[in-house]
């Protein structure tokens, strides 16, 4: 469904019917919203050539990988997630070397199977604790301590964890 519907009453609808996505999920004012870094990462990936029109804005919304590293981006530019909070189809997202700190924004991603995050500013992964389908993550080259959070991820597959300061993996013993 393509609407234009105010915001809420799409909010209220999609709480009711979770299985129905309302469009526009992005609206032009969330696009203004966006750091003019996180824009050239949206321009170079979904290729669009001038403003993108409410079309063009929902196309990232669909999206269901997003690699912010190589091919011209300047992920070192990046230091939050926040516009990808209402990517909630991403099932793959690498922002390796890139200066964000938190991974807090991406917290409600439950689509997210691969999340590659090294040489980042992130200390805590507790974010992560709640995305259920993660299979492989990489946090190498951060200042993370406590992999405790990854514990409950039933689907991890792979955890890549080298230059951090994580010195046990007992956390990790419950997993199958």
């Amino acid at each position: 469904i393509f609407s234009k519907v105010e915001l809420t009453e799409r909010q209220r609808f999609q709480k009711v019917r979770p299985e129905i996505t309302v469009y526009p999920v992005l609206t032009e004012e969330w696009w203004q919203r966006v750091s003019d870094e996180w824009k050239d990462v949206f321009r170079k990936v979904a290729r669009f050539k001038d403003e993108p029109n409410l079309l063009e804005i929902n196309r990232l919304y669909d999206m269901d990988r997003l690699i912010c590293t190589g091919n011209g981006i300047n992920e070192y530019s990046l230091t939050n997630l926040e516009p990808l909070a209402d990517l909630k189809n991403l099932k793959v997202l690498y922002i390796s070397n890139s200066n964000v700190t938190s991974l807090e924004p991406i917290s409600m991603l439950t689509n997210l199977r691969v999340l590659y995050c090294s040489g980042t500013k992130i200390t805590d992964i507790e974010p992560l604790s709640g995305l259920t389908q993660l299979e492989d993550v990489d946090i190498s080259a951060c200042a993370v301590k406590d992999i405790s959070p990854l514990a409950k991820l039933a689907n991890l597959r792979r955890i890549t964890f080298y230059e951090t300061k994580v010195d046990s993996l007992s956390a990790l013993a419950s997993l199958k």
